[in-house]
């Protein structure tokens, strides 16, 4: 299978591409709960109260995500919402 990406073929086999399409995909849909979480919470929009509200919960919900992915969705969920206010 060729994925082409910044003009570059990636060429991969059909597991591999599986993979990282369900790894993506996971990654959007807890980004995206990560935020429906901290707004239903109205919690301060800072690392401590945002792990509290969101590791948890996203580590049950994906249990595919790595830790570090699941903190570094969370830093970004929280930046995004602090950009917006």
């Amino acid at each position: 299978m060729t994925v082409r990406t910044y003009n570059i073929p990636l060429i991969m086999d059909e597991p591999t591409y599986n993979h990282w399409f369900n790894l993506l995909t996971a990654v959007k849909l807890a980004f995206n709960r990560a935020i429906e979480l901290i707004v239903s919470t109205d919690c301060q929009l800072t690392i401590v109260p945002v792990h509290k509200v969101c590791y948890d919960i996203l580590r049950v919900e994906y249990p595919s995500l790595p830790s570090q992915a699941v903190i570094r969705i969370q830093k970004e969920a929280m930046a995004m919402l602090k950009s917006r206010k």
